[in-house]
Order: C-alpha cells, then structure tokens, then sequence
C-alpha cells in the first residue's frame, strides 16, 4: 500500500516540474487574463493533461463553438462579477445577514446567468453543447427582483422596500422638517445677540447642535456635546429641542431596526437558493474560460487538436505560444515531428544556440495544452502521454549537486515512473561529464526507454550517440538547420538528418586565432572529421532535395492549373459542339417544313387557278432559292 502511495506522489511530482520546466503555467497565467470572472481564471490556472478523450472531445468542440461565434461578431454577454461563493456560504451561517453590496453581488450573478441563458438559447443551432450547461442554471427571476425592489444601485435600501420603511422615514423627514425650522429660529436669536460663532447649527452624534461661543455658554439651556479643538467653540443641544431629537433618534433605531428585517429575509431567501446559485457560478465560470479560450484561439490563429487513442502523435507547423505571444507568430519557425511505432524516439543534435530546447518545449508544451484542453497553435494530432522531461540546468549549490548528477537525479525519477503511455523529453542527455562516459550512459538510458515502448527526444552534441541512432531502426536523427555562410541558426527542422555542433565555425566567427584552430584541429579523429563531413553532406543534399521538390511542386501546381484549364477548354468545345448540331438540327427542320409549306400553297394556287400560272411559277422559283440559301 505504501508503495502505490510512494509511486503516485513520484508520478505527481515528476509531472509538476515537468508543467514547470515547460513554462506550461506561464502559458495559463497568459490565458487566465482574457477572463472576467475569477472562477474561469481559476478554471484556466488550474487547468492540467486529463486522461479522458470524451471530456476533452466535448470542451474543445465548446470552444469551438464559441470561435464560430466571435468570428460571426457574436460576443458572450459575460461581465466582471464578484467571487460569489463566499457570500453564499456566508448566507448559510445560522443569524448571519448579508449587506447590501453582497446581495447586489448576487442580484448581479443572476442577471448575468439570465444574459447567457437567453444569447446561448437563441444560438441553439449554431452551438448545441455550449447550450448542454444551461441545465442547471439559475432561472428564479423572483429573488433578483426582491433585491433590486428593496436595495438601489447605490446599495441603499430604498424607501418602498417595505410600507413599514417608507413610514418611518417619512416621520423622520417631517420631524427633521420641524426640527430644523425651529433651530433655524434659535440660531437667528442667538446669533443676533452674537453668541455663535457662525449663523448655522450642526449634527453630533445624529443630534441637532448649536455651536456657541465658549464665553456665553451659559445663555443657552441644554446639553454640551463637545468642544472645538481650539476650546472657543462650545456645542450645544438646546434644551427646547432634546425631545424632537429623541424622538428622531428613535426612528432611526426603528429604521435601522426594519433595514436589519429586510436584509435578515432576503439573505434567508439567498441561503435558500445557495446550492443552486454556486452551481450557476460554476456554469458561469465555465463558460467564461472556454470563452477566453476562443479568445486565445482567434487572437494566435490556434487550432483545434485532435486527441485519438491511436498509438501516434502527428505534430504539423507547430509554434512555442509564448515565442508567439512575445515576437508575434510570423517571426517565429514552426517545426513539424511525428511519433508512430516504428519511430518512436528522436534525437536531435546540432550548435548551440540553434534551437534545439526550444524545440522540445515547443513539442512538449503544445501535446500538454491539447491534453488539458486548450486549442492549439499548430496542428496537434496525439493521444493521451504522461509528458515527462529533463531540461536545463539542475545544479544545486544547496544540494552540492552538479549539473550532471541532477539530470541523473532527474532522470532516475523519470525511469521509475515512465511506462509505454509516456512522452519524455531529455535536453543534452548525458552531457556535464566525460563525453565517452556520458555516451555510453546516455545510450544505456535512450535503450530503456526503447524497450519500455515509449515516445521520447533527446538533444545532443556528442557524436557517438548520432552514430547511435543511426543503428536503430526506431530512433531517427533529426537537427536544427544552420546556415554556414551567415554563421547563423535558421530554426527550421530537419527530420533524418544529424547536426553538426559547428564549433569550429563558431570559434572562427568568434575571432579565435587561425594557428589555435588548426592545433584543435590535429586533436580531432578522422572518424570525427569523417562524420561532421558526411552529415554537411547530407545536410546539403537534404537542403537541395528541399528546393528540388519546392520547384517540383510549382512545376506540378503548373501542369495542374494547365490541365484544369485544358479540361475546361475541352469541355466548352463538346457543349459547343453539341449547341451546334442541335442548331444545326432545328434550321433543318425548319426549311424543310417550310418547303413542304410552299409545295403544298403552290399546288393550292394552281388546283384554284386565281392566278397566272407563270405567275405562280415565277414565285416558287423565287421561294426556292431563298430556301436553298437557308
């Protein structure tokens, strides 16, 4: 038992660096930010690879039904609401009471779930799942109108919220009304007599005060309530009106007393509704995050992945999203790879600096967004992996562990986890010690993972291990292209071939010295300076191959557009033909009818006699010809 417990934890931690390692959360917190609500934020944040092809199915043809959307102009009618969840809770706490804020928070909710319900409702046809989370959404117009009825947009419970309230505070009106008329009096006979300060009376404490100079206080019966700060000023509720002011204050007990009612009955009626209402929240949220989704999607030109349970992952023209994001998609090369069972492994080798770790993480990255549910920039066609990987520099001065006995760390966590349903991904494999000890261990390690049947790809300099995967029949050598003459990586892929490191190319640009090259030189075996020349070789005939076939396909994208067009031709020319005959045809007919008219109104004539019969020969003859010019 302890050990499938030891197990589960290894697996969760090897996958939680490797989400890590792949910046796989900077590319949610990215997304996170196109949401309004702070559960589809969460939903994105929180979002991770999901071994269940029908759920993943089902949410990325609900963002895609939202794209469909927006590319129609049709915007969700989703705004920023508040977190209701803690105000729900809050309502179920036996004499709790909601403030105004809280129950215009959920009045807010509900309108919005009303909003959604009615847009998706009405879009039935264009998106039918999006509709399949309106089930269980909140649709009780009656508890927003007993907020909106009772609270003001202010957040002011309003006059008519009860007959009770609007009584009360009407007497407070008409008391303040009286109570201000006669201060109004007091003050002008006060101030005649220069005892204020000012020609006004004030509030303290809710109660009405005359502010009189320190010096004639005693002209005034009443209560001192406070003194300025100076001291010259003295407070003063007179005498003649303490009973108006009690009896105010009574009322605004009474008032504060009938708010406390109210707001005790609807956040009872709130706590009726919690369950369905944090459920509504969810929905919301739900919706928000796909919608943000498409948002995404639109914004990068991600597409649609496919998940299948096909043991093959095809990946066409795909970028790393946060290269994207950062220089924009047109400024960034896409690479293209597969995974099938006869080429299960990938090893790619060339210089430094060519790309070869943004290429794993491009790969790793875009199959861990498709499995999490996320569209995709780049083709992605894979099933479900447990995406593992070991990259960059792990050396901990902390743990006295060098850069090569963490990757080994790293690498034993991955060994004892990985199983045929992995993808693992190993940046420099073997490297950070002796380059023969490091070869052979590195080919110890990619032998594992061929016989556990998994996927993997693994970068390097070291060329024994390119003469390694030559040898094997599900490994293929694969670079990152560099141009000789610019001295300068390219980024572009290049599948079956090995790379060169270019050192000595690079040291040369650099502006080492000649006679140090050449001395470096001397160093290197003829088996070495045999396999750099064999792979530029090949390198160059794979880049002439490339341009061969460019051409070849505007040659037969040529002969296509001729042929279509020769087809085209020759279809007119049989319609032609057809029209023609026809035509022919029908003027046939036509003379030949009209010559048996002219034979049969001859004889007619001549059987009559009403006219000469050279006459009437005389207009056969004419009649004839023009039939035989026909």
């Amino acid at each position: 038992m302890n050990k499938k417990i030891d197990f589960a934890e290894l697996e969760k931690k090897t996958q939680d660096e490797t989400l890590k390692e792949l910046e796989f959360f900077n590319v949610l917190d990215f997304i996170s930010k196109k949401c309004l609500t702070e559960k589809g934020k969460e939903l994105i944040l929180n979002a991770r690879p999901i071994d269940d092809i029908k759920w993943l199915t089902h949410e990325l043809s609900q963002i895609d039904e939202f794209t469909n959307l927006l590319i129609s102009d049709e915007e969700l009618p989703v705004e920023n609401i508040n977190d209701i969840r803690p105000i729900l809770y809050k309502s179920r706490i036996e004499n709790a009471i909601l403030n105004t804020g809280e129950l215009l928070s959920i009045a807010d909710v509900i309108r919005v779930a009303r909003q959604l319900k009615l847009f998706l409702e009405h879009r039935k046809e264009k998106c039918p799942l999006l509709n399949e989370e309106l089930f269980n959404i909140f649709n009780e117009p009656a508890l927003r109108k007993h907020i909106t009825d009772a609270v003001d947009d202010n957040g002011e419970v309003k006059d008519n919220a009860t007959k009770e309230l609007l009584k009360i505070r009407n007497e407070i009106i008409d008391k303040s009304n009286r109570l201000r008329y006669r201060m109004d009096k007091i003050v002008k006979q006060f101030s005649e007599e220069n005892f204020t300060q000012e020609e006004f009376y004030t509030v303290r404490d809710g109660r009405f005060v005359l502010p009189i100079r320190s010096e004639h206080k005693r002209h005034l019966s009443g209560i001192i309530h406070s003194v300025s700060q100076t001291g010259a000023t003295v407070f003063i509720e007179p005498t003649e009106i303490v009973e108006m002011n009690n009896e105010i204050s009574f009322l605004k007990v009474e008032e504060q007393r009938e708010i406390y009612n109210i707001l005790k009955g609807l956040t009872k009626e709130v706590a009726r509704y919690s369950a369905i209402l944090l459920e509504t929240y969810d929905i919301i949220g739900h919706l928000d995050a796909l919608y943000a989704r498409a948002v995404y999607a639109l914004e990068f030109g991600a597409v649609k992945p496919v998940i299948s349970d096909t043991n093959e992952i095809h990946l066409k023209k795909i970028y790393h999203p946060l290269l994207v994001h950062s220089k924009g998609k047109k400024n960034v090369v896409p690479l293209s790879i597969e995974f099938i069972e006869n080429k299960r492994g990938h090893l790619i080798s060339g210089p430094n600096a060519g790309g070869k770790t943004v290429a794993l993480k491009s790969i790793g990255l875009n199959i861990l967004l498709a499995l999490s549910g996320f569209f995709t920039i780049g083709e992605v066609h894979t099933n479900y992996r447990n995406v593992y990987s070991a990259i960059g520099d792990h050396q901990s001065i902390e743990n006295d562990l060098s850069t090569f006995s963490s990757q080994l760390i790293k690498l034993k966590q991955i060994l004892d986890v990985a199983d045929a349903k992995s993808l693992v991904l190993v940046d420099e494999i073997g490297s950070g010690t002796d380059p023969q000890e490091g070869a052979a261990l590195a080919s110890g390690i990619l032998d594992t993972f061929i016989e556990l049947n998994l996927f993997f790809i693994a970068t390097t300099h070291q060329s024994s291990l390119k003469t390694y995967a030559l040898n094997r029949e599900v490994i293929e050598n694969a670079s990152l292209e560099f141009n000789e003459a610019a001295l300068k990586p390219t980024y572009h892929f290049l599948s079956g071939i090995p790379g060169n490191s270019y050192a000595f190319f690079l040291a040369k640009n650099i502006g080492i010295d000649a006679n140090v090259l050449k001395r470096a030189n001397n160093y290197l075996g003829d088996k070495q300076k045999e396999l750099e020349n064999s792979i530029a070789i090949l390198q160059r005939y794979k880049q002439e191959t490339a341009e061969l076939l460019r051409q070849l396909n505007i040659e037969k994208s040529k002969c296509n557009e001729l042929k279509i067009s020769l087809e085209t031709r020759e279809k007119e020319l049989k319609n032609r033909k057809v029209e023609i005959i026809a035509n022919a045809k029908l003027e046939a007919y036509s003379i030949v009818q009209n010559a048996n008219a002219l034979v049969k109104n001859t004889i007619k004539e001549i059987k009559n006699q009403n006219r000469n019969i050279n006459d009437i020969k005389e207009e056969f003859n004419k009649k004839s010809k023009n039939l035989k010019k026909k």
